[in-house]
């Protein structure tokens, strides 16, 4: 069917690799790039075509890297007080101790559901990790980013991964080895 397709026939192979496909099938291929979803347009379509609030959107769109699916499932699964909460915990940066931020965490961790925390804490560990990066172009949360740049210039990076290494390791005891929220967070 490659080799010689009908005339009424067009075929279409979609890869994220092309050196996956046999150079001979390759060689007879017209090579198209699509280019990823600005957020906007990503926004656009969760709010005008699928309902989603404007915030909600605007997060998910965000944070989605131009897949619409993903935005979808993080639209779906937004949570604007749990979005609040990190920014709060994220805002004290500069000014709080390592032993805050997981005081911090574990307080509102215990107030919620075991998922509920484990999206808590898989949010504060994307913030702190673009309060650590500190350029808004590597940003994930980018509807954010003068609250996490303005952190960034105030915080003491060196701390940052280890905090992070915390909450990401608080998360996956969460969720991987069933700990209790206490039990994940000592």
């Amino acid at each position: 069917l490659v080799e010689e397709p009908p005339a009424h026939c067009v075929l279409i192979l979609i890869t994220p690799n092309p050196d996956t496909i046999l150079t001979k099938i390759r060689s007879r291929c017209q090579r198209v790039s699509f280019s990823q979803l600005r957020d906007y347009v990503v926004k656009a379509l969760l709010v005008d075509y699928y309902g989603f609030s404007g915030e909600a959107a605007g997060v998910a769109a965000s944070h989605a890297r131009g897949d619409i699916r993903r935005a979808r499932e993080i639209a779906a699964d937004y949570d604007d007080e749990g979005s609040q909460q990190v920014l709060d915990v994220v805002a004290n940066i500069g000014s709080e101790s390592e032993s805050w931020v997981v005081e911090k965490a574990l307080s509102i961790s215990r107030s919620t559901n075991r998922d509920s925390a484990a999206r808590f804490l898989d949010d504060l560990a994307v913030a702190y990790r673009d309060v650590m990066a500190g350029d808004e172009t590597l940003f994930i949360n980018r509807d954010k980013a003068g609250i996490l740049k303005a952190e960034a210039s105030e915080a003491n990076r060196k701390n940052l991964p280890r905090i992070v290494d915390r909450i990401i390791g608080t998360r996956d005891g969460i969720l991987r080895r069933n700990l209790n929220i206490e039990a994940a967070l000592v």
